[in-house]
């Protein structure tokens, strides 16, 4: 795959995480993109407070980017883009890190999450399939894998 033929993978994302606090019942919570920082800019913890979810630069892959989607999304217009063009300089000080950059991005909780769903999907047409997998990670030394979702394809939202 060419340079000029990357995929830009997208977040449209709700992380719906039934966050369990020690002193309070489960709640769903959602973050929807809807609301953040201006769009195109990263989003880093714009939903700590909320959602108890932050991204950080220092972490593998990229922050996701709020940005218009152009067609209904779960759960509403505006979604999070981790696509490969945030790279250099918004994601890697070094450019040469950026030539075939995979797009992901990896968000942490403060609190433990029994469950977190992810809506997944493109702002455009690929060349190819297009899988995406979740995987959880428990807070140990070293961290460990907790849970790894089946890979599932993604394709463009068509508008009607």
């Amino acid at each position: 795959m060419g340079h000029g033929r990357r995929v830009t993978v997208a977040l449209l994302v709700v992380v719906g995480a039934a966050l369990v606090p020690a002193e309070v019942p489960a709640a769903t919570l959602s973050v929807d993109f809807e609301s953040g920082p201006a769009i195109g800019t990263p989003i880093e913890d714009e939903y700590l407070a909320s959602a108890f979810t932050f991204w950080q630069r220092s972490d593998p892959g990229f922050r996701p980017y709020r940005r218009v989607a152009g067609v209904p999304t779960h759960s509403g217009l505006v979604a999070a883009d981790i696509g490969p063009s945030h790279c250099y300089p918004g994601e890697e000080d070094d450019p040469v890190a950026c030539e075939f950059p995979v797009p992901g991005t990896e968000a942490r909780l403060t609190h433990t999450a029994r469950a977190v769903t992810v809506y997944a999907g493109l702002f455009s047409a690929s060349n190819g399939p297009v899988s995406a997998t979740l995987t959880a990670y428990a807070q140990t030394t070293p961290w460990r894998v907790r849970r790894r979702s089946p890979s599932v394809l993604a394709s463009p939202r068509r508008s009607r």
